[in-house]
């Protein structure tokens, strides 16, 4: 949903890649840092790493991602 302003952070027991189709993925990973993710671009967060994610843009967030065991 574009322009999402909600923190909610989480952390997943498994590994998380995603891709970006289209729009822009903020994503904050807690103590490394805030990385804005764009279209065509690929994303990884390890097992256990809190982290947030949302859609600050104006435009909607259309992506892929997978959870590795």
């Amino acid at each position: 949903k574009p322009n999402n302003k909600i923190v909610e952070k989480e952390s997943h027991k498994g590994d998380i890649m995603g891709y970006v189709i289209s729009g822009e993925l903020t994503l904050e990973i807690i103590d490394r840092g805030v990385f804005k993710i764009k279209a065509g671009d690929a994303f990884y967060v390890k097992a256990g790493q809190l982290h947030v994610a949302r859609n600050e843009g104006d435009r909607l967030l259309k992506m892929v991602t997978m959870q590795l065991r």
